[in-house]
């Protein structure tokens, strides 16, 4: 498919400059690090299923105060981690392979920057970090905590980096047959056109990047987002903090380079240009899906 798109467009894989990604947050894949297969259905945000997980963490005195204080979030399935722990728990074997580091855990942003760098790269941003209820958002870390409350190994888990970040090289033989910069996520649904964007990516195309500023939007739910210097403890109402993503500036180098020229030349990040079109974000998410069996 985005094969396709260059043909349209009359360019080259080499046209490229870098690639950015923008997805849906919370939505659960794990995979074999050997084959870079699912071992399951993916288990998207809207999935109940662990409800009854999530009403057990509340009954516990105090839990969820502290999931709160250090997550952002409240305990809901929405989010990733108990999605996690229930492909760990209700398929036979998982987690013993979990712990012996075979198997590979991310939000899509993740599973995609697996697939197009042939493995070598296992990473997310911290706006898909903060949105599975499993990274502290006050010590940009994974929890140990919560990782042992839910038996998930941590070994499963992607590094996180900032959201402008050149994470590494696209492999020839997974894509498009040349090496390109992933040079970036940020959590959220379409960035190429802000007008309707949602999430983190959106917020961004906005201009809404800077302390203070506000973005609305009116679409499956009302969502108000408030840009921070710094993540805000909430008390009992329905706020949610997320680390939005950070920082926003020319990315750094991954420790792979290209000898190509262009490659060694630093890449703006997509998302610090609302105009940019995103071929990969928006056209080549079905086609990884559709190629790998990935089904939802």
């Amino acid at each position: 498919m985005a094969a396709a798109a260059l043909r349209d467009a009359g360019l080259r894989p080499e046209d490229i400059r870098g690639i950015g990604i923008t997805n849906q947050r919370e939505t659960v894949v794990l995979w074999d690090r050997a084959t870079g297969k699912p071992v399951g259905r993916a288990i998207v945000w809207q999935d109940r299923r662990t409800a009854g997980d999530c009403d057990a963490l509340r009954a516990r005195s105090g839990l969820e105060a502290r999931l709160r204080e250090r997550t952002g979030l409240v305990i809901a399935p929405y989010f990733s981690a108990t999605k996690v722990k229930w492909l760990l728990d209700e398929t036979p074997g998982l987690r013993a392979r979990a712990e012996r580091g075979e198997i590979a855990f991310g939000t899509v942003d993740s599973w995609l920057v697996w697939q197009m760098t042939g493995g070598r790269v296992h990473a997310t941003d911290y706006s898909n970090a903060s949105r599975t209820m499993l990274y502290d958002i006050h010590a940009l870390r994974w929890d140990p905590e919560i990782l042992g409350l839910l038996d998930i190994p941590a070994a499963i888990l992607p590094v996180v980096l900032p959201s402008s970040h050149l994470y590494g090289m696209t492999d020839p033989d997974s894509f498009l047959g040349a090496k390109i910069p992933v040079a970036g996520g940020a959590g959220g649904d379409v960035l190429s056109d802000p007008r309707r964007g949602r999430g983190d990516g959106a917020r961004v195309g906005h201009r809404a990047a800077r302390a203070s500023r506000r973005r609305r939007r009116f679409g499956q739910r009302l969502a108000h987002a408030i840009s921070g210097r710094h993540p805000r403890r909430f008390g009992q109402g329905a706020a949610r903090s997320t680390v939005a993503g950070r920082p926003f500036h020319r990315p750094r180098r991954p420790a792979e380079t290209d000898s190509r020229s262009r490659s060694s030349q630093c890449f703006t990040c997509f998302f610090r240009q609302a105009s940019v079109r995103s071929i990969v974000g928006s056209i080549d998410l079905a086609n990884f899906i559709a190629s790998s069996k990935l089904s939802c």
